[in-house]
């Protein structure tokens, strides 16, 4: 039971079996001089558990989108960052050819190596996270397999 918070009172008070008032839209709907009789509770909790199931999957959608958009955002704000820098390089340079070519070599790698320090504290970051994940779920599966509740085997 989740107590049923998230429900209308009147359709708790259904599910728990209580008497409904006439008149009351989950008693049925009013049509004129009779009443169409109420879904029974078992419909109910299929439309409402299908509504919910959508409303999850549509969620589901929109974050992935999101988090596409935010990559892209991530990628673009760090390329116009690199443009940037490289102007303000190209603006500080002689006019001198030479120089100015030594000068935005050794600025590309000092950037390439930024990057490569960037890129191995997230894969260390993931490594640590997918550890932890994988330690997780090897001690849920020796739970599981412990209270014999793990596939069957022997049956």
């Amino acid at each position: 039971d989740r107590g049923g918070a998230e429900l209308p009172e009147a359709t708790r008070q259904v599910l728990k079996g209580a008497a409904v008032p006439e008149g009351s839209p989950e008693k049925g709907h009013v049509v004129g001089r009779g009443t169409m009789p109420a879904p029974s509770t078992e419909r109910e909790v299929a439309f409402l558990s299908s509504e919910l199931k959508s409303y999850q999957e549509q969620a589901l959608r929109l974050a992935r989108q999101l988090q596409e958009a935010k990559t892209k955002l991530e990628a673009l704000q760090n390329e116009n960052s690199f443009l940037k820098s490289e102007l303000e390089v190209m603006h500080k340079c002689s006019n001198d050819g030479d120089e100015r070519l030594d000068t935005l070599r050794r600025h590309f790698n000092e950037r390439l190596r930024e990057m490569e320090r960037r890129y191995a504290e997230k894969e260390r970051t993931w490594r640590e996270a997918f550890g932890r994940l994988r330690s997780q779920f090897e001690v849920g599966a020796s739970d599981l397999d412990s209270t014999g509740a793990g596939g069957g085997e022997g049956a």
